[in-house]
């Protein structure tokens, strides 16, 4: 994904055997949520709180492979081991728990 944050393809790059650096939890946090619009599916995007219609097509989440969903869940985790108090990270997990 276009906004996916660099530390994705850093961790990726390197076998998953790399804890990446995070700066500053809060600017991550703000790439981590553009990302995750992004990914989203489209009638979910209008709004922040984004959209909890059940009933709306989730195909677009659905990815597999060594590329997949759990690139979502670690940045959660490094975003928590940086700062778990930094803005919008209790919302990110509220938010990827119900989608899942």
């Amino acid at each position: 994904a276009k906004r996916r944050p660099h530390q994705v393809k850093d961790w990726v790059s390197r076998a998953r055997k790399y804890v990446p650096i995070i700066e500053d939890a809060d600017a991550f946090g703000r790439i981590w949520w553009e990302w995750w619009t992004d990914i989203s599916p489209p009638w979910r995007k209008s709004t922040k709180p984004m959209g909890r219609n059940s009933g709306g097509d989730w195909t677009v989440l659905d990815i597999a492979g060594p590329n997949g969903f759990l690139n979502v869940l670690a940045c959660l985790k490094w975003w928590f081991d940086k700062d778990a108090s930094s803005s919008g990270w209790a919302e990110a997990v509220d938010d990827v728990t119900w989608a899942l």
